[in-house]
């Protein structure tokens, strides 16, 4: 995960999950998986076992305290009253156009808004809802290409040589620029956070090539 510039907010590199409020004690992959479950290096790293028992947890404190406790799953992100408040009002605000224009689901709406409000987007328009909404889409996508894909587990739980040397290959493809394919990503626009791209290949335009917005502020990020 990489720094956002923006108080405590970070995100994920491979699937643009944002995570924030982070409190002492907090275990980041645990606060990944709960929130972003479909990340592809999460289950490339952790695995579905892990992140199927971190959903569970967080099921389970849901139903017999009514919200999620640390003491069950760590939740740095879990919604406050006020944020799904919001969330409602946003979602009306722009209900005609998206909903009823465009026929995007009102549930994937309420996530996208969700997402922004969390990554401290507390106004959205309407371009920063579709644009989230995109961003979701590729997220599944890149989820059923990995389901169809997958190849059956290795019968004795060890995987060969050349599934060791693939995985490393795709891991490190992730972290390549999408533009040169030789240098890592290591530049974050503001304000659309796009993280796609290196400083180089950056510096040539002053539009985001992924959102077609403004880039007010390039920052360069550290994988940590």
């Amino acid at each position: 995960m990489y720094y956002t510039g923006v108080d405590d907010h970070c995100r994920c590199f491979a699937c643009d999950g944002g995570l924030r409020k982070w409190e002492p004690g907090d275990d980041p992959w645990i606060e990944h998986c709960r929130w972003f479950p479909a990340c592809p290096y999460a289950r490339d790293i952790k695995g579905e076992e892990f992140i199927n028992l971190i959903q569970l947890s967080a099921d389970q404190a849901l139903r017999e305290h009514g919200s999620y406790h640390h003491d069950d799953v760590s939740v740095a992100m879990a919604a406050s009253t006020t944020e799904n408040v919001n969330v409602e009002r946003i979602v009306r605000q722009n209900r005609e156009l998206l909903i009823l224009g465009m026929g995007f689901p009102i549930d994937d709406v309420k996530v996208a808004v969700l997402e922004l409000v969390q990554q401290a987007t507390n106004e959205p328009n309407v371009d920063d809802i579709i644009t989230r909404l995109e961003v979701m889409n590729e997220r599944k996508l890149l989820e059923n290409q990995n389901e169809n894909t997958q190849e059956p587990p290795d019968p004795g739980g060890i995987p060969s040589a050349g599934e060791l040397l693939e995985q490393n290959q795709r891991l490190k493809s992730m972290l390549l620029c999408h533009l040169c394919h030789n240098n890592h990503e290591n530049a974050l626009f503001l304000p659309c956070t796009h993280h796609k791209y290196c400083l180089d290949c950056a510096k040539h335009s002053d539009i985001c090539p992924d959102c077609g917005r403004p880039i007010e502020e390039r920052i360069r990020t550290y994988m940590g």
